[in-house]
């Protein structure tokens, strides 16, 4: 088996939960193969089996809850991360992923709640910065917000993601200046992205520089960051 090669590993596990007495971790392993296949069925399959025969684990129940999110099963999904929670010593890493289920939810509450643990325990974990930035923002919390994308730029200065957040928020708070700033910071660090000329282009014709918008809105590209979660008039999506 090579590294990177999940049909390779999948082989190899089988063979090994075909023996008489095949170790738990065979089943974790061979379902970690099964999610980087995209086979996420099977994937919940050995998981669940994991959880069965070995129910002290949070990490198998982790592992079970992100494949349940795969399959769209939100109950068993929030089911298992509590089940993480409950039994884990440190479940920074289950509050974070039932801190995004809820996001997607549309549980703002309990998803912050989640988030402030993670960075309570670990204050250095962008991630949950820019979950929760984004949560604050849909909950119509600027200044919780801004706060949540400038922490990340503390850890990450070159966080593109953040920079093109924290500007939206900007924009919608009707601080061009600044949105510029940031979309200027954006674009420096290295995003070509089509929205972030756009939103910039926004920007300019705002503030009158009607030569720079139509620049910014000409330039065209194929990247979209991940995490750019806002738009200039306020609509949002779901983070992937």
């Amino acid at each position: 088996m090579e590294l990177g090669d999940p049909q390779g590993a999948l082989e190899d596990f089988n063979q090994v939960l075909a023996t008489k007495a095949p170790p738990i971790a065979a089943y974790v392993r061979r379902g970690l193969a099964y999610l980087d296949l995209g086979k996420r069925k099977q994937a919940v399959d050995d998981f669940s089996e994991a959880t069965r025969l070995q129910p002290s684990s949070s990490e198998d129940y982790l592992h079970l809850g992100v494949a349940n999110t795969h399959l769209g099963e939100d109950n068993l999904t929030e089911e298992n991360f509590n089940q993480a929670i409950d039994i884990s010593v440190n479940p920074v890493r289950a509050c974070l992923q039932r801190g995004i289920l809820q996001t997607t939810l549309g549980n703002y509450a309990g998803a912050v709640a989640d988030f402030d643990y993670v960075v309570q325990v670990n204050p250095t974990l962008v991630t949950a910065y820019l979950y929760r930035g984004t949560v604050r923002a849909k909950q119509a919390d600027v200044h919780g917000a801004i706060e949540d994308f400038s922490q990340v730029l503390q850890f990450h200065p070159a966080s593109v993601a953040a920079y093109l957040n924290r500007s939206a928020i900007h924009l919608i708070s009707s601080d061009e200046a600044a949105a510029a700033q940031d979309f200027e910071q954006a674009l420096q660090t290295g995003s070509t992205s089509t929205r972030a000329f756009f939103q910039r282009g926004v920007v300019r014709a705002g503030l009158g520089d009607k030569t720079g918008a139509v620049a910014d809105f000409d330039r065209r590209s194929q990247k979209i960051p991940i995490l750019l979660l806002l738009t200039c008039n306020g609509a949002d999506s779901a983070p992937n």
